[in-house]
C-alpha cells in the first residue's frame, strides 16, 4: 500500500492495515506490517486493544505516539487503546506486529516453540529427518 505523498510504503503480509489485507492466512488474528516511512511522513492505524502488540525500529527513527524510538528499539505496548501513529524522523523501516493472545503453554528450545518439551523433542526428530525440508 502506498502512503500519500509518496511518503513511503506498507508492506500488509498478514492482517489488515486501513482496510489493505494481507495475503498470508493465520491460525489466531495476527497483523504484521513491513512499514517503510521517508523522513517526515507519518502514518497510523488501529489494532485491537486485546492484541498484544509490539514495534520494532529497523532502521532510522520515529516518533510513535508522540515517543521518539530510536534504530533497533523494541517497544511492547500496554493493551490499552487502539490508535497507533508513527511519524518519521529519518528515513525508516519499522516492524509492526499484533496477535490476538493463544492463552497457551510455551516451550521453546533454539528456533522451536510448540506447547510442551515433549513436542519440542519431536520437532527436532522430524527436522533432523528433513521432514521441513532441506536447504541446499
Amino acid at each position: 500500500m502506498l502512503l500519500p505523498d509518496e511518503g513511503g510504503v506498507v508492506n500488509v503480509i498478514a492482517g489488515d492495515f486501513n482496510d489493505n489485507k494481507g495475503a498470508a492466512e493465520t491460525y489466531t488474528p495476527v497483523n504484521l506490517f513491513d512499514i517503510k516511512l521517508k523522513s517526515g511522513a507519518n502514518v497510523s492505524t488501529k489494532v485491537p486493544a486485546t492484541h498484544n502488540t509490539a514495534l520494532l525500529v529497523i532502521e532510522g527513527s520515529v516518533n510513535v505516539n508522540g515517543t521518539s524510538i530510536d534504530e533497533h528499539s523494541f517497544v511492547l505496548f500496554k493493551n490499552e487503546g487502539e490508535e497507533i501513529s508513527i511519524e518519521a524522523t529519518a528515513d525508516s523501516v519499522v516492524l509492526l506486529l499484533s496477535g490476538e493472545p493463544i492463552n497457551e503453554p510455551i516451550a521453546s528450545y533454539g528456533p522451536f516453540v510448540m506447547n510442551t518439551q515433549a513436542e519440542i523433542y519431536e520437532a527436532i526428530e522430524e527436522f533432523q529427518n528433513g521432514k521441513y525440508g532441506v536447504l541446499n
